[in-house]
């Protein structure tokens, strides 16, 4: 991805080369470097986000709580759908109710083949 970067520069600056000899029109360069700005900005955010998930280890729940905290919307959506099948949401006792309820929350796992059909605890015995 870092190369994908340093390409983009290069072609921002060919782009601004081209236009200063004046061989590209002024609405030309204009659309380029928007083309490329909307993609650097894309691949730099795929690129912290791939640093930030590299960075990731699975310790303690300490750990795992401290990383939430401070985790992008994104990063949780992510390690939820990846452990959650469904999440249903029940109706509150009253309007304007802003606290979650016991019971009012139901939370579906996703169900590991070999781990949730009780072959994986066979093995161990």
């Amino acid at each position: 991805m870092e190369t994908a970067v340093e390409d983009l520069a290069g072609r921002r600056s060919e782009a601004a080369a081209l236009y200063g000899k004046r061989q590209l029109s002024s609405d030309a360069f204009v659309s380029a470097d928007r083309e490329i700005t909307a993609n650097l900005k894309d691949i730099r955010a795929r690129l912290r986000y791939a640093e930030r998930m590299a960075n990731f280890s699975l310790g303690e729940a300490e750990d795992l709580v401290r990383w939430w905290n401070t985790a992008l919307p994104a990063s949780k959506r992510a390690i939820a759908r990846l452990l959650l099948e469904d999440v249903e949401v029940f109706l509150t006792s009253a309007c304007g109710v802003r606290t979650v309820e016991p019971g009012r929350v139901v939370l579906h796992w996703r169900k590991l083949p070999g781990l949730s059909d009780g072959r994986w605890g066979r093995r161990l015995v």
